[in-house]
């Protein structure tokens, strides 16, 4: 097996402006166990981003913190104060998302000799959420940085994302120039045919793919003997090709019908070739518990658990594409259950269930030149 992974500079991105305000005697948003510090107080406010829009409840734990001495009355001594910071707190989006975050960092009073009442604060961020159309947080780490005033009890911060550009072109651009120096146009839509086939949950004759290509029957067998994963049975006919009547890890269920794909990859790519919702359920290749995945021809409705990966490698090229790339292309439970996996596989890469859809996608669309859907039905 030949991986490789291509290198990617991460950036920092604007994710959101925050305002916040705090409020006197509201209760924590997040429990004390495990923070740094003690409670400093909590508020609310609002968040407006391109990505991010909503409202935001937030705790502020703190220690060595001179600002619990200012809300007692206190006025700190001269100079500058640094403290640890580690706040957390919900973010409800205007879409009706609900997205944890934490966040741990510093802040200093007395930056400004001239404007004591005035701290500055840089914090890193974490985010979690259970939302489908919000997973790439779980997997993004940011950075906020703000003012907060303490005549006013109010902050303003500034939040970035630390992405990585264009992931999952990066990633297609790597699977699309191996496969296509492993097929022809020729071979794809043998491909594409066969799949769409199988999907009735019966074996294909030769005799009819080769209708189907409009090619003689002894052309379409010299097309099959080129692909060394095409399964068949004892009759002659084809049974398995990507998706498979032959059971697998990976269970296809579709309408009234099981099957099986080759692979995790083959279960997001498949309900958009054939035009149907799936229900999909895979072991984690590490811990064995399942991992289900619903999926419609226009995305990732539901996975269980929400921190599913789907494991890739970057195939050599090779007409066994089963043997070089399938057998690679797993569900894990988590990142956390793949990191193993990945360390016995030098190059090998990981993407949430939803980024691996849309990976899927795009190779489908362009490796099959095919994708069904309401403006696309699928091929007869």
């Amino acid at each position: 097996m030949k991986t490789t992974h291509p290198a990617r500079t991460p950036r920092l991105e604007h994710l959101f402006d925050a305002e916040l305000q705090y409020q006197p005697g509201m209760e924590a948003v997040v429990p004390a166990q495990g923070r740094e510090g003690e409670l400093i107080g909590s508020g609310d406010g609002r968040i407006t981003g391109e990505k991010l829009r909503g409202k935001i409840r937030w705790s502020m734990f703190s220690a060595e913190c001179v600002y619990l001495l200012v809300q007692a009355g206190v006025t700190p001594s001269p100079g500058q104060h640094l403290c640890t910071t580690n706040p957390g707190g919900v973010i409800e989006t205007d879409d009706g998302a609900q997205i944890r975050f934490d966040a741990k960092g510093y802040g200093l009073r007395g930056y400004d000799a001239t404007r004591p009442h005035l701290w500055h604060l840089t914090m890193a961020l974490q985010f979690s959420t259970t939302d489908e159309r919000y997973q790439w947080l779980n997997t993004t780490l940011g950075v906020w940085e703000g003012e907060f005033d303490e005549h006013t009890a109010q902050a303003h911060y500034r939040a970035y994302a630390q992405v990585t550009p264009d992931r999952i072109e990066e990633l297609a651009r790597i699977l699309e120039s191996s496969l296509n120096a492993s097929f022809n146009p020729q071979g794809y839509t043998l491909a594409r045919e066969l799949i769409l086939l199988l999907a009735e949950g019966q074996p294909v004759s030769p005799e009819r793919i080769a209708r189907v290509l409009g090619l003689a029957r002894e052309e379409t067998l010299e097309l099959l003997r080129q692909r060394p994963s095409i399964e068949w049975d004892e009759d002659g006919n084809i049974v398995g090709a990507g998706l498979t009547l032959r059971p697998t890890l990976h269970r296809f269920h579709m309408q009234d019908r099981t099957l099986f794909t080759w692979c995790a990859l083959d279960s997001l790519m498949f309900p958009g070739l054939v035009g149907q919702t799936v229900q999909v359920e895979s072991p984690c290749a590490r811990t064995g518990r399942p991992v289900r995945v619903t999926v419609t021809p226009e995305g990732v409705k539901q996975v269980e658990p929400p921190d599913a990966v789907v494991s890739l490698v970057a195939p050599e090229a090779s007409p066994d594409v089963r043997r070089v790339f399938c057998d690679y292309v797993n569900f894990f439970h988590s990142a956390e259950a793949a990191a193993g996996w990945l360390a016995e596989h030098p190059g090998a890469t990981t993407l949430p269930v939803a980024e691996a859809y849309q990976l899927g996608r795009r190779l489908t669309e362009s490796v099959f030149r095919h994708w069904a859907g309401p403006d696309h039905p699928a091929a007869a």
